[in-house]
């Protein structure tokens, strides 16, 4: 199965509604941007760039740090599991929102996944 198979239009944007034996998995861990890896359309991976960096001393460094932490957990992907696809997603009760397929090739996906990335640390408030 290919992941746009999946992706269905809700009355905000378009989602990709999570299985039953996905959510039982355990890879989701709360709401935010994430990438997200697929093994035969099926959900495999999830990684979660804002709740896995350590907060620096400004936004600028810490969005920095995320995104690179965030392209370096996406050359991992491509390089051990080169057939499967991965998407840029915004993870909301077990849904994932806005797919948009991403990797290292893609200057415009790696572009947004900075800007999602930064925003989510924005809106956090932990810098006011």
């Amino acid at each position: 199965m290919n992941v746009r198979e999946r992706i269905k239009q809700a009355h905000t944007c378009e989602v990709i509604v999570m299985t039953e034996a996905e959510a039982d998995a355990g890879l989701y861990r709360g709401c935010g941007p994430a990438l997200a890896r697929f093994n035969d359309g099926n959900l495999a991976e999830l990684y979660y760039p804002v709740h896995d960096v350590t907060c620096q001393s400004t936004i600028h460094t810490t969005a920095n740090d995320a995104t690179s932490q965030a392209v370096k957990w996406l050359e991992r992907a491509e390089n051990n599991h080169p057939t499967d696809e991965i998407w840029l997603v915004m993870c909301s009760c077990y849904e994932l929102c806005e797919p948009r397929s991403i990797s290292t090739r893609d200057a415009a996906a790696l572009a947004k996944m900075g800007r999602v990335i930064g925003e989510e640390l924005q809106n956090s408030g932990t810098w006011g």
